[in-house]
C-alpha cells in the first residue's frame, strides 16, 4: 500500500506499447480491482466510463484514469502522448491537461494516466468554445488550474 501512496503523490512519465498486455488480461483485472479500491479507500471519487474509471483527488487537483479494458489502455497512451505533442508544438494540436503515465505495479505494468483536474465548462460556455473543442469527444473540455482551455478526454 505504501507503494501506491508514493505513486498516487508523484508518478513517473514511462509510456509503453499495448502489445506488452495481451497475455496478462486476467492478472490485469486484478490488479486493476485492487488499485480502484485502494483509491476508493482514500477517498477519489470515481466516475465510471466505457472503457476507463476516473477517480479525482478529494483535493480537485488529481485525476487518475484506470482502464477497464484494452480501449482503455490505448486511451491513456494516446492521452498522454497527445500531451507530448501539444507541448512540442502548442499551436498544431489540441491542449490537452498536463498529464503522464505511471504504473502502479511494476511487475504487471498496468499504465495508469494521471491528469491534472479539469473543471468542465458550463453549458452557457459552449457557444464561445473554439473550433478545436468540437473534435473532442463530447465537448469533454474545461478550464485547468491556470485557467486555460483544454480538453480532459479524447
Amino acid at each position: 500500500m505504501k507503494q501506491w501512496i508514493d505513486i498516487v503523490e508523484g508518478a513517473t512519465h514511462n509510456l509503453v506499447s499495448f502489445a506488452e498486455y495481451g497475455e496478462h488480461a486476467s492478472l490485469l483485472e486484478g490488479h486493476v480491482v485492487s488499485f480502484m479500491t485502494f483509491l476508493e479507500n482514500l477517498n477519489w471519487t470515481c466516475e465510471l466510463g466505457r472503457t476507463r474509471a476516473a477517480f479525482v483527488s478529494p483535493d480537485h487537483k488529481k485525476v487518475i484514469k484506470v482502464p477497464l479494458c484494452d480501449e482503455g489502455i490505448l486511451g491513456n497512451n494516446m492521452e498522454a502522448r497527445a500531451f507530448q505533442r501539444h507541448n512540442s508544438a502548442p499551436d498544431t494540436y489540441i491542449p490537452i491537461a498536463a498529464c503522464r503515465i505511471f504504473y502502479a505495479d511494476a511487475d504487471i505494468g498496468v499504465p495508469m494516466l494521471m491528469m491534472r483536474y479539469v473543471k468542465p465548462v458550463s453549458a452557457s460556455e459552449y457557444k464561445d468554445l473554439p473550433a478545436w473543442a468540437s473534435m473532442v469527444d463530447g465537448f469533454q473540455v474545461g478550464r485547468d488550474h491556470k485557467n486555460n482551455l483544454v480538453a480532459y478526454d479524447l
